[in-house]
């Protein structure tokens, strides 16, 4: 055979669907040929042999080496896309295997095979000296490069011979690689991180979610002005080295799901780190929701579903007033109001506030502040409306108290505080509408209305205290409470009636006496009229005072 072709490399563009790929240059063995792809970046990889297959065409008589053949690639999956690329290259061993020995017998063919060997290695030769820098045939031989000792760390520099030598300039400048040249002229801080592999691009969610290994070092940012819930498996299914940034940057709370954790609800602002601890899933702690401007919850007893975040109304509210009350003691800081839908709120074992809220002076319940009436807390059996306790601070408005029971409606306890204003309290049987007690504070700062009978509407007792400067208070019907309209009872207890001439209001009247008012408390009205309730039927007894 002749070796008529002097190429020992091909290269080929893909197109998105071929698969084979033809060699024009001759071949000793399959594994005389290395295949490299070169992606849409630039980058270059040698396959290895065990992804593609090579199929060298026969020799075709007298010739014994044969010419050509096929390389499948790839042998599973899609084809190579636009913008790939791949190179076919035949790589021969330098050796010599043939051996002549004297007055033995000469085959033609072994020797015709040899010298197509041979010059199958100098054209390989001539392929790799083609890539190589050379110097012009006009320049005399180079001098040759100095020891490493001397060139490390140092330019490639042209001296004044043209000979390469290690330079570097006055300032003691290095230089910046191609790979890194990207990193340093970036815009940003963040922009060199993505680069760099440090962080990756933001990556945008607006719906549910199921994290996979390939958001690995992602900021993860949540959108879509809505409440959807964000998973992250079991370990197993990320690589050691995961971590990601979860950042709530929307105006809706984020369920997480985190396999082998209790879940939580991101709020907006909020963010933490997660990362894959060997054993166990380790994340920061988002901590308390510390907003700076005022929040609203939404409670909603018909629509309303105590797994939403509460952040919208209707179907996005919550059910239960007290899921809103926990979520704003448990988990915010700052200037929180929950505002109740018209419907009626069964209060089942009581509503209870019973934490001191950071950032703010407490914070609000709002009902319906012009129809009272139309937001409604029950309560049944023995239980309470609301108990506000153990130093906490809750203002309410807009609410209309019931009982089927001998409940309470508001309670004030152990340094508990409540302000009350535009509210109506309805039956309560034998209970209490407003009932201060062991340390605990009402304070009326607004008008209300009374529409039916109790116990008592007002009882302090053990130290309890109420400011009660109401304006107006309409009394819609003619009620009874069967001890007394007041009742004071127990050293220290201090009623402060700021009254005015128009403090109490028909249509309606009290029925009943109009206080009881024993061991050392005192009954503190500034003017007229008197408390309501049958003329001449107030009690003043064992050091109690009443001052009208």
């Amino acid at each position: 055979m002749t070796v008529d072709t002097s190429l020992s490399k091909i290269t080929y563009q893909a197109d998105g669907s071929t698969t084979q790929w033809t060699f024009p240059f001759p071949a000793v063995d399959p594994d005389n040929i290395q295949v490299f792809v070169v992606d849409s970046q630039g980058n270059q990889i040698q396959l290895p042999t065990t992804s593609f297959s090579v199929t060298l065409n026969p020799p075709i008589d007298p010739n014994p080496t044969s010419v050509g053949g096929i390389v499948t690639f790839p042998l599973a999956g899609g084809p190579l896309g636009v913008g790939e690329q791949i190179i076919i290259l035949r790589v021969l061993a330098a050796v010599q295997d043939v051996s002549l020995v004297n007055q033995g017998t000469l085959y033609p063919t072994v020797i015709e095979q040899e010298f197509d060997y041979l010059t199958m290695l100098d054209q390989q030769g001539v392929e790799e000296v083609s890539r190589a820098f050379t110097a012009a045939i006009t320049d005399p031989t180079p001098a040759p490069t100095p020891p490493i000792a001397v060139r490390k760390n140092q330019w490639a520099f042209f001296d004044n011979n043209g000979n390469l030598t290690p330079a570097m300039t006055p300032d003691g400048s290095v230089a910046i690689s191609a790979v890194m040249q990207p990193v340093v002229g970036a815009a940003t801080l963040a922009l060199a991180r993505q680069l760099m592999g440090i962080d990756s691009a933001p990556f945008i969610v607006s719906a549910a979610i199921v994290l996979t290994d390939g958001n690995a070092r992602q900021l993860i940012t949540l959108r879509g002005a809505a409440f959807y819930s964000v998973t992250i498996g079991a370990m197993a299914s990320y690589s050691s080295v995961f971590w990601c940034i979860i950042f709530n940057d929307d105006t809706r709370g984020k369920l997480i799901n985190i396999s082998g954790k209790p879940s939580f609800i991101l709020w907006p602002g909020q963010y933490f780190w997660i990362f894959n601890g060997g054993t166990d899933w380790v994340t920061t702690n988002p901590g308390r929701w510390q907003s700076k401007t005022a929040q609203n919850f939404f409670v909603d007893a018909a629509l309303g579903n105590d797994s939403n975040d509460g952040l919208a109304s209707g179907n996005q509210a919550l059910k239960t007033i007290q899921a809103a009350v926990n979520i704003v003691q448990n988990q915010c800081d700052g200037p929180f109001t929950i505002n109740l839908a018209n419907g009626t709120y069964p209060s089942g074992s009581g509503i209870v506030v019973n934490q001191v809220m950071p950032g703010a002076n407490g914070f609000s319940i709002v009902g319906n502040v012009s129809s009272p009436q139309s937001c409604t807390i029950s309560a049944t059996g023995a239980n309470n409306c609301v108990t506000v306790q153990d130093n906490a601070v809750l203002s309410i408005k807009g609410v209309q108290f019931t009982s089927t029971g001998s409940g309470n409606a508001l309670v004030a306890q152990r340094g508990g505080i409540i302000m009350m204003q535009n509210c109506r309290f309805g039956v309560f049987g034998s209970g209490i509408h407003m009932y201060a007690i062991s340390t605990g504070v009402i304070y009326v700062n607004g008008p209300y209305s009374i529409s039916g009978g109790a116990g008592t509407h007002i009882t302090i007792d053990t130290s309890g205290n109420m400011f009660y400067q109401p304006g107006t208070v309409t009394i819609t019907a003619a009620i009874g409470f069967s001890s007394a309209f007041l009742t004071a009872t127990s050293c220290g207890c201090i009623v402060s009636l700021k009254a005015n001439p128009n403090n109490f209001v028909g249509p309606g009247s009290v029925i009943g006496p109009q206080f009881i008012i024993a061991y050392n408390s005192v009954v503190n009205i500034q003017a007229a009229p008197a408390v309501p309730g049958d003329a001449g039927s107030g009690v003043a007894e064992l050091g109690g005072w009443f001052i009208g």
